[in-house]
Formats: structure tokens, sequence, C-alpha cells
């Protein structure tokens, strides 16, 4: 998969990775996110208790600004030049967050031919040494920028800014009786007063979310889904299935996606141009967001809802953070998930994914096979010609295929 983003001459799409945090930016077509060039690179040092869970970690005073802009462009950061390599730009910031967390500003310019266009945006960097505390249930409920409460069933329930840098915001949910999340208000105050300045619902099918209403129930924006990597409809919990965004009023933008199942892009259903582009770190870490529909569809990493308030991915049964590459809670399995209740798909996200929280996979990788017979080793001869060939799916044949030839070759055991 390849696409580029039509972008007019010099225009800088910049974005900050969270760290703690998400990313509030003034320019609706792109979003600050940080990154490293493998130089230089920012360390943090984690502590953890007995029961696994993070109780601190050192907060690097720096950030990667990373971006893209015309490879003709000059583009400074903050006054600054920055290092270019192709499209991409690149400038670490050096800050002081020692005695409290630092709300970065940030200005990208990008100049060519006499015309300027400039992108504003803000990071949020936790003060160092973090803290992270949990409740007798093992959920997470105080980071360095958010307290957060849990009900009865070890749900979200809200998220409290508890800093006096960055937004001073409150985000509450609402849970269904299968645990699925109903409802999202954001208010810009954090004890919840007045009107929310955002308020959602949640419409579903299975485990699929196919559209979101605001307060009044009008239509905000629907979601088409198909097949996800299981290769039905819901077995992976939607994970590499997502067809299309389409916002109220506009057009469709069709998915497009990256090996593991994650989002890597949007095409515009009227134009066929990009009108998103994501790149990942290895855990999920928003690395570049770029593309008037970049910010408008949270189903990004490995299709799950993305809330940018705290940068937090709703996966159905847990949140999942970026950040620490870990769960908000414990698995709901307990030990039958694995003896790392925080962990992450065991810790191998490139070859693994988790269904809604609670359940790892291995990658699924679907083979067409042409041929309208097989013949193995043996001289038996199957018919297939698609799915439903030798009474399963394309994998069922990719794996015969892959088991005939080892057990001719001595690879698979007899």
């Amino acid at each position: 998969m390849k696409g580029r983003l039509r972008e007019p001459a010099g225009l800088a799409c910049v974005t900050q990775r969270q760290q703690g945090g998400a990313v509030f930016v003034s320019s609706p077509g792109s979003f600050l996110v940080s990154a490293n060039d493998g130089t230089n690179l920012l360390s943090a040092t984690y502590t953890a208790n007995s029961l696994n869970q993070y109780t601190s970690r050192t907060v690097p005073g720096g950030l990667d600004i990373l971006g893209t802009a015309n490879t003709n462009a000059t583009v400074t950061v903050n006054g600054s030049s920055t290092s270019r390599k192709g499209d991409y730009f690149h400038l670490p910031l050096t800050l002081t967050n020692a005695s409290a967390a630092v709300w970065q500003s940030i200005t990208v310019k990008a100049s060519r031919g006499g015309n300027t266009n400039t992108v504003t945006g803000n990071a949020f960097v936790p003060q160092t040494p973090e803290s992270f505390t949990h409740d007798l249930d093992g959920n997470q409920t105080v980071d360095g920028r958010w307290n957060y409460t849990w009900d009865g069933e070890n749900r979200l329930i809200s998220a409290v800014a508890n800093t006096a840098v960055g937004p001073q915001q409150r985000i509450e949910f609402e849970y269904d009786c299968q645990s699925r999340r109903i409802g999202k208000k954001v208010w810009n105050n954090t004890a919840g007063t007045g009107s929310p300045a955002k308020s959602l619902k949640f419409i579903w099918d299975g485990w699929n979310y196919i559209a979101e209403v605001d307060g009044n129930n009008t239509l905000v924006q629907s979601y088409l889904w198909g097949l996800d990597l299981s290769g039905s409809l819901q077995g992976a919990g939607g994970v590499g299935g997502l067809i299309a965004v389409r916002p109220s009023g506009g057009v469709g933008h069709f998915a497009i996606f990256d090996g593991n199942g994650n989002v890597a892009g949007l095409v515009d259903g009227s134009t066929g141009i990009n009108s998103a582009r994501y790149e990942y770190g290895t855990f999920g870490e928003q690395v570049t967001v770029t593309g008037p529909m970049a910010i408008a569809n949270p189903c990004r990493w490995s299709g799950k809802y993305t809330d940018d308030e705290t940068g937090l991915i709703y996966y159905g049964y847990r949140h999942y953070n970026v950040t620490l590459g870990r769960w908000q809670s414990r698995d709901p399995v307990e030990e039958h998930g694995g003896k790392t209740l925080y962990g992450f798909v065991e810790n191998g996200p490139t070859t693994k994914w988790d269904r809604l929280g609670l359940e790892i996979k291995e990658m699924v990788v679907r083979t067409y096979i042409e041929t309208p017979t097989i013949t193995d080793p043996w001289g038996d001869v199957f018919e297939g010609d698609g799915p439903g060939a030798l009474g399963g799916s394309y994998r069922t044949i990719h794996r015969i295929l892959i088991e005939t030839c080892g057990k001719q070759k001595g690879l698979v055991p007899n």
C-alpha cells in the first residue's frame, strides 16, 4: 500500500507524540505528533511493584518533532531550522519538566516560493518523575495528567485533569450491559459544570460501532465494516475490518490498512485522494497523523476508538495506554490470559492482536489460491477455487499448503 497526500506547496503537516496525554491543535487539517530518528534517543526508567503495576517512571525533558512538508520548502520549528530527509523534517526540542508538567507550544512554518504556511499546536509532557497509583482492583487511578475513576465492573467512567497546565477537562463515559461504551461527554472544566463541549452516543452492531450521534440524536459520523483479520465479520473484534468512515453530510472515506490491521490511511471516495495518513510506533504510538480526516476519524490503531483527550484506545473490555505500552486495568480473565495481567499481546504487537482487550490472537494471513486443484505430496487432490474450498477459508488452504510442503521437505513432524 502506497499513497501520498496532495498538499499545497510548502504546507507542513506535523505531529507530536503523546506523552501521558493527547495533543490539541488549532489547525483542523493537521495534528502535531512526535517520533525519533534513532539518534540521541530519549530514555525513560520504569519502576514496578510486586503486582507488576508501574508505580513511577522518569520522563525525559524533550520532544522530537517530526512531520512532512514539500521537499523544496524551508521548515522551522519554533524558529529553529530542521533537518530534512525527503518529505520528512525533524527537530528535537529541549524543555524543563523537573518541577512541573509542561504544556509546550509548537509553531511550524514551511516557506517556499514566497509563500509561508503555519501550523500551531501544543504538547503535554508530565513532570518527572511521573507517579502512578492503582485501586484495590488493579485499575490505574492516577498518572501525571489525569485522575481516573472506575465503576464496580472495572470500567473507566471518568478522567479528570489533575495538573494546572494544559486543557482543564473532564471526560465521562457510559456503558451498556455488555460493557460496550454508549456515551462520552467532555467538559472544558474539571467540575463538569454547564453543558458539555462534546456529547456523543455510540450505536453498535455486535462489537463494531456503526455510528455516532450527538446529544440531540443527530448523526455525526457513520462507519462501514467488513471482514476483519479473522476472515469473519467480528471474529477479530473488528481489527482490520473497517471499510469506510462517513461524516454526516459528507462522502465516504475508504480505509487503507497495514499488515497488522491498523488503519494506515483514508482515501476520499469522491476524489480518490488521500484524506488521512497514519504512521505508528511498535506499540501504537502515533508517529504521524496528517490529512483533513486524520483527527475526525477515531479508528486508527487496530481500528479501535482513540480518545484524543487522554490518548487512550478503547478496545471494549479495557483501555490501552500507548505511552506505557500496556493496559490501564488488569486482564478480566485473570491469569487465564497470561501471567502478565497488564501486558499488551505478550509484548508482540507486530505479530499478534487483541480482539476486545481480553483475548490474544496470532496474526492471520489469508491467501487466495487461483489454481482450481491442489495436489499434495501424497497424490491426494483437493478441489479449491476460493472461500469454502476444503471446507474452510483462504487461511485453511494456505495452511494446508505450508504443512504438506513442509512434510515433503522434512520440515514438519509427521
